[in-house]
């Protein structure tokens, strides 16, 4: 990663999002090029899953780049967010969302996601906080560069940020965002549907359990000692606990229910671009659900996948694991009487 990549420059880095912060590594912050193209190609854009538009990206010193950050007074831009529990059509709504000249959306930044992991996990008192706040604007800023001042950045994030949206949000006055959950047993279904799934969750809810533990009521969960049934209902318990918190705290965030985002994607679309400000005819919106984005998986273009199969595999996923989604559900009641979470969540982008 030492070559410099084409056209790297110093005074445009802070202007446009030609470079994208991949990683944090140690004292650097590692940069590769990019593209509009690069940007829709990059189903995630961690270092596994990047499509850049040249294979070579660069070091910077990290000193340097935040002095130089601090020198030029960069604002941050406002962004737009989706907010997820996992598994609950978040790719698919940000790649609907994706309009090149209108939108410019990145999915899963890593550094937010180192940023969250170093919160988590740090012994209270150890962190250098202003030097953590420091790179979280930084990352805010980068994320907020965009190729027309017309066009909006839409930020999909990942799980482990839902438990940094204070610090995140407060970096930003206008921030838009929505909160895309799922019911517990429709969660509990999609996260225990198969050995993957189970292992991500497991070793998810480990990397989390600093943000479990400042939960009161979960503060005296053995993380390392749940059965998967038991650290999917814990993490969809924590994680709607943030998300509660934050639409009591932020006008600017919206709930959405990812069976309405299933059942009702051309209304949900429009109510989010309206939501988000983002100019989509109903003819422009009619044509993204009826096209080939909604007959594929959005993980895996490849593959045909539309409602009704998901619909079934839903079905068939709860009937083979009903025992281990029943464990789940009795995990969680619990623990339901003291968190007092809604059945359903306030502020919704759409009923």
């Amino acid at each position: 990663m030492n070559t410099p990549p084409p056209g790297f420059e110093w005074d445009a880095l802070f202007h446009r999002p030609d470079h994208y912060l991949l990683e944090f590594s140690g004292p650097q912050a590692v940069f590769v090029p990019m593209t509009r193209e690069s940007y829709a190609r990059s189903i995630f854009t961690d270092r596994q899953r990047i499509v850049p538009a040249h294979p070579s990206g660069r070091g910077v010193d990290l000193n340097r780049l935040l002095a130089r950050f601090d020198a030029e007074s960069i604002p941050s831009r406002p962004l737009r967010f989706i907010f997820h529990l996992a598994h609950g059509g978040s790719t698919l709504l940000s790649r609907a969302l994706d309009c090149p000249g209108r939108s410019l959306v990145i999915r899963e930044p890593f550094p937010l996601r180192q940023l969250a992991g170093e919160d988590l996990s740090a012994i209270p008192g150890t962190m250098d906080t202003a030097l953590w706040e420091k790179r979280l604007r930084l990352v805010v800023a980068l994320l907020g560069r965009r190729y027309s001042d017309s066009e909006a950045v839409i930020v999909k994030a990942n799980v482990p940020v839902n438990f940094i949206l204070p610090q995140l949000l407060a970096t930003q006055e206008d921030a838009r965002g929505i909160l895309l959950y799922s019911g517990l047993r429709q969660y509990l279904v999609s996260v225990l549907k198969g050995p993957d799934h189970r292992r991500w969750v497991g070793n998810v809810i480990r990397q989390l359990e600093g943000g479990v533990k400042r939960i009161a009521a979960l503060s005296s969960v053995r993380v390392a000692a749940l059965a998967p049934p038991e650290a999917a209902a814990c993490l969809w318990l924590a994680q709607m606990v943030q998300y509660v918190r934050i639409l009591e705290a932020h006008d600017g965030m919206k709930s959405l229910d990812s069976d309405v985002f299933f059942e009702q994607p051309q209304a949900t679309l429009q109510a989010i671009a309206d939501f988000y400000g983002l100019e989509l005819s109903h003819g422009e919106l009619e044509d993204i659900v009826a096209g080939e984005l909604f007959s594929r998986h959005a993980k895996l273009p490849g593959r045909s996948y539309d409602n009704a199969a998901r619909k079934a595999d839903m079905e068939r996923h709860a009937r083979e694991n009903e025992r281990d989604i029943s464990e789940g559900l009795r995990w969680a009641e619990r623990f339901l009487p003291d968190l007092d979470l809604p059945p359903v969540l306030p502020a919704a982008i759409i009923s």
